[in-house]
């Protein structure tokens, strides 16, 4: 529940695509010649229908039914997905399935089958932008390949390490998303990704969800928010209840969640259960202190400081607010479950007692 607009966040640092595990061996450490001429050779023999766009790179786009002629220009942001696989695994006479070892995935029904399937994982398409920080997130090679593409379409793309991770390699720090074998370096890599959404402005499309959920759910109108881009809706209203003064010690029962109803965090012990995203770190679950100093509190994002403050003890809410209360265009992925860029929260709350701070 840390505010990173206070804290700095890293980004995940690559998207994993696939290891070309069935020349693995063939490949030197000269990351030249030999291993664009290995991949050229595995390409005639498996995949000659994918053609060449440059040494070490070749790939294919496909339009589906989701296609729309929106092209991908600077610093738009994109939301992708996309599987990390090795070659080795691949079989034409299995419909051209790959089926080795994956080294991230953002698929839920393919983590279950590899055994990374993680209930505090959010299976949506990765938001990132098409600036710099494009080639760090999605590989220099995936990158020149993204902005030939329209929203909606998929591609296959073969690489060698020039145009994807080098000699690092990469595995995934993600719970949820990483693969069952880590990518080694110097190796060439396989990725197939589908570009859903090209976002021109993602400050408006965070501030039309947070609206879209206060009017759709909680049966507000537009214009009732208590601050800018950020509502409370109580369930039930107290209004002879002793209210929250400054200096004080608040204690909250919280179930935090994204507009789609993912719930990624709880203290209540039951649905902490129920839902499988128990921390058994976390020791008992007990209530949530909110410590205010003059009025302002620290180490939880500000839309939950600001909703609580409009409450009293004893109520129940739910409040619902844009990015900029949150954990605005970096995310967070300090926490068990991602937070992605210019994504609104709702939290459930049960205001419990207040306490003088001595």
């Amino acid at each position: 529940m840390k505010n990173t607009n206070r804290y700095a966040v890293s980004l995940m640092s690559g998207i994993a695509f696939l290891l070309l595990g069935s020349c693995s061996e063939k490949v030197s450490d000269d990351l030249g010649g030999a291993e664009n001429e290995t991949l050229d050779i595995w390409m005639q023999n498996n995949r000659p229908d994918i053609p060449k766009a440059e040494d070490g790179l070749y790939y294919k786009i496909y339009e589906t039914e989701d296609s729309q002629d929106i092209d991908v220009e600077w610093r738009n942001w994109v939301s992708v997905t996309y599987t990390g696989q090795a070659l080795n695994g691949y079989f034409p006479e299995n419909g051209g399935r790959f089926t080795g070892d994956y080294y991230e995935n953002f698929y839920p029904e393919i983590a279950r089958e590899l055994g990374t399937f993680s209930y505090f994982c959010h299976y949506v398409p990765y938001l990132t932008n098409n600036n710099e920080l494009l080639q760090y997130t999605l590989t220099p090679g995936a990158t020149k390949v993204l902005r030939q593409m329209q929203q909606g379409d998929s591609v296959e793309i073969f690489m060698t390490s020039q145009h994807a991770y080098g000699s690092g390699g990469y595995f995934s720090q993600l719970d949820g998303f990483e693969g069952n074998k880590e990518l080694e370096g110097n190796r060439p890599v396989y990725m197939s990704m589908k570009l859903c959404e090209v976002i021109a402005d993602p400050v408006k499309i965070d501030e039309e969800k947070t609206i879209a959920y206060a009017v759709d759910e909680l049966g507000l109108q537009a214009q009732d928010s208590i601050a800018e881009n950020l509502y409370l809706k109580l369930e039930t209203e107290l209004p002879g209840a002793a209210e929250i003064p400054l200096d004080t010690t608040v204690t909250i029962w919280y179930v935090a969640k994204f507009t789609d109803g993912f719930i990624f965090d709880t203290n209540i012990d039951s649905l902490a259960r129920e839902l499988h995203i128990y921390d058994e770190d976390e020791g008992s679950y007990t209530p949530f202190s909110i410590t205010y100093d003059n009025g302002e509190a620290d180490d939880i994002v500000d839309g939950l400081i600001e909703a609580v403050k409009h409450m009293r003890v004893g109520e129940k809410g739910t409040t619902v607010f844009s990015s900029s209360w949150g954990y605005g265009a970096a995310g967070d992925s300090n926490g068990k479950t991602l937070v992605q860029p210019y994504t609104p929260l709702v939290f459930e709350v049960e205001v419990i007692a207040p306490e003088a701070e001595e």
